[in-house]
């Protein structure tokens, strides 16, 4: 009898060992969210499977490229990543025999963004992950993560910095306009947050931090890109455009063909999505909820990855994906159902399209590429004699081109 358990022991450790591999697998036993068991399958999300085990698997080949994911607001994109860089430092793959470290820098524009997202997600998830003590279901649970965390260091466990066993470790910081701050760090992985508002300068120059990885692709180690597109022309948005553009296509229960939930700059998805949480399938018209269509999805991509001018694996996402949401929240959404959404944040935070014709303020992007000047400094004041009285008008237009095109004498007014 005893035998026979220490095998079923054995078999239960083997198991485990290989479902750690897999990231979904992984962050399935060992995470939670919002106090619930974290779960990718079986609740409509199945559109993050493929994101995980790219960045988990196939992003840490020599040959690999770069990940983009362009997706809506509240699309679950900080969670994909804290969940990614915490199955990282936790699957016991890394700093164990005789295997490199792997040493991740998740990374935002401003350094409060950094903050919020250390004290708000990555405590928080590190402090309620989970994991048996036993294989006695009735024992009680321990943070797995934060028995990893290398108590010997007294930097080990900072808001910006978690050092791991094995030499593992996760830094949050923020890239400032031109990523010089982060000069003479090195790294392995960098997951690039709010992307859109990231210079390609700062970017640039914070890449060259992977050229010594020792994991993923060789010379540039694993590299990840969330954001939520703004305008068309945007470094964010040239990046988009030599990616290969993969959309999410649900799968028919009935003729097991598959189709868009939504096509890019197109309504054709208010045909496929009849109401509530039903679309019809637009081969057969057969009728389904869409998050068991979305169990049945694969992505599709719009450009061969394997083509040269193709630099990054891009995924989009918006809210429509979102299990929760129904048509009708989506509908309610729209400038003409809504008393404060513009056109603008309906497509770029709603859809998570680039939107073009916005007549609104230049960008602080523009104001940089036109107006940077980063070698010439700055005094801490004015010297008396120096006073200046100085004067700024800003005009702003209210409408966009294409209402300035059909109104001419007035498309251009706008407010100062």
């Amino acid at each position: 009898m005893d035998n026979q358990m220490q095998q079923e022991t054995l078999f239960t450790d083997l198991q485990t060992a290989l479902l750690d591999i897999d990231p979904v697998a992984f962050c399935e036993r060992t995470l939670m969210l919002d106090g619930k068991p974290f779960r990718i399958h079986g609740n409509g999300y199945r559109p993050y499977a493929d994101l995980f085990r790219y960045i988990g698997l196939k992003a840490l080949e020599p040959n690999s490229k770069p990940l983009l994911l362009v997706k809506g607001r509240q699309t679950a994109g900080t969670t994909l990543a804290t969940a990614m860089e915490l199955y990282f430092v936790g699957c016991g793959l890394y700093g164990v025999n005789g295997r490199p470290p792997i040493r991740i820098l998740h990374l935002f524009p401003q350094r409060e963004m950094a903050e919020k997202f250390s004290k708000e997600k990555l405590n928080t998830m590190i402090a309620s992950s989970i994991i048996n003590v036993t294989a006695d279901k009735r024992q009680a649970h321990r943070s797995h993560f934060q028995s990893l965390l290398d108590q010997n260091s007294d930097t080990g466990d900072s808001l910006k910095f978690k050092l791991f066993k094995g030499g593992n470790f996760i830094r949050v910081d923020a890239t400032g306009l031109t990523g010089d701050r982060l000069r003479g760090t090195t790294a392995d992985v960098i997951l690039y947050d709010e992307t859109q508002d990231i210079s390609a300068e700062a970017i640039g120059n914070t890449v060259e931090i992977l050229k010594q990885a020792q994991h993923g692709r060789q010379p540039g180690g694993v590299q990840v890109y969330f954001g939520t597109p703004k305008r068309k022309g945007s470094d964010f948005f040239r990046m988009w455009q030599v990616s290969s553009q993969q959309y999410f296509y649900l799968g028919c229960e009935k003729c097991e063909k598959h189709f868009p939930l939504y096509t890019p700059e197109s309504d054709e998805w208010k045909k496929v999505w009849i109401h509530g949480f039903i679309v019809k399938c637009p081969h057969c018209e057969h009728e389904q909820d869409k998050r068991d269509a979305a169990e049945r999805g694969k992505w599709i991509g719009s450009r061969d990855i394997n083509d040269p001018d193709v630099r990054f694996v891009g995924y989009h996402l918006n809210q429509m994906f979102m299990p929760k949401m129904k048509r009708e929240d989506i509908e309610a959404e729209m400038p003409a159902n809504h008393p404060t959404n513009t056109e603008r944040k309906y497509q770029n935070e709603v859809l998570g399209e680039f939107y073009q014709g916005d007549a609104t303020p230049v960008s602080v992007d523009d104001i940089v590429d036109t107006c940077g000047d980063h070698e010439r400094g700055q005094r801490a004041g004015i010297l008396p004699g120096e006073e200046q009285l100085v004067l700024l008008g800003i005009d702003f237009g209210g409408k966009s081109d294409v209402e300035a095109l059909a109104n001419p004498e007035r498309g251009r007014q706008g407010q100062s």
